[in-house]
């Protein structure tokens, strides 16, 4: 609602954009180191991670969907575009840790990696990849998944004190799996 209100008051919306988002991630950083879960939680923290995937529809709009990434007309550019974005956020995934705040300064480095992805367009090497037909069916059942899964592991580790075996923890996750499945095909659909 924020940027169509700048949008129709005639404000140059790549510096909103900018600005908006810088001043959102310094909230972020800044609350981080004092209150974590009130920064996790509070909507001004991930503003600014909206924002970034605005800027990219911004710039795709702007620049016109032969432009960009069309500049990058050769098929290797793209590929290295994409490949960095995934690189981005593969180590973020396995070198991210509890030291890492969130949302904060981190969160800039696997989100940059969604941006490159998105920038590099469809074709582009790794989001072939990611294309893969298990990958997208993951994707389709995502929200489902973050609703079904907090629950059901809470459940498991409130049933057995807070440490129970790994083979109880997989039964939820795949319990959570089935019925993400099961929400999407029958309340999604």
């Amino acid at each position: 609602l924020l940027l169509l209100l700048l949008s129709r008051l005639r404000v140059t919306m790549g510096w909103s954009l900018v600005m908006l988002g810088l001043a959102s991630l310094g909230f972020a950083a800044w609350l981080s180191n004092r209150h974590p879960d009130a920064a996790y939680y509070h909507p001004l923290t991930r503003f600014w991670e909206l924002l970034v995937g605005a800027a990219v529809a911004r710039l795709h709009f702007v620049t016109g969907e032969a432009r960009w990434p069309g500049k990058l007309r050769l098929p290797m550019p793209r590929a290295m575009l994409s490949l960095v974005g995934f690189l981005l956020i593969a180590t973020a995934m396995l070198f991210f840790g509890h030291d890492h705040a969130h949302p904060g300064l981190a969160t800039a480095w696997p989100l940059a990696g969604v941006a490159l992805l998105l920038c590099a367009g469809p074709q582009a090497l790794a989001n072939r990849w990611l294309s893969w037909r298990p990958l997208v069916w993951v994707g389709l059942i995502s929200y489902p998944l973050y609703l079904w899964h907090w629950p059901m592991l809470s459940y498991v580790r409130i049933m057995d004190s807070g440490s129970p075996a790994a083979s109880v923890l997989w039964t939820a996750a795949g319990l959570s799996l089935a019925a993400a499945w099961l929400t999407y095909r029958f309340v999604e659909l």
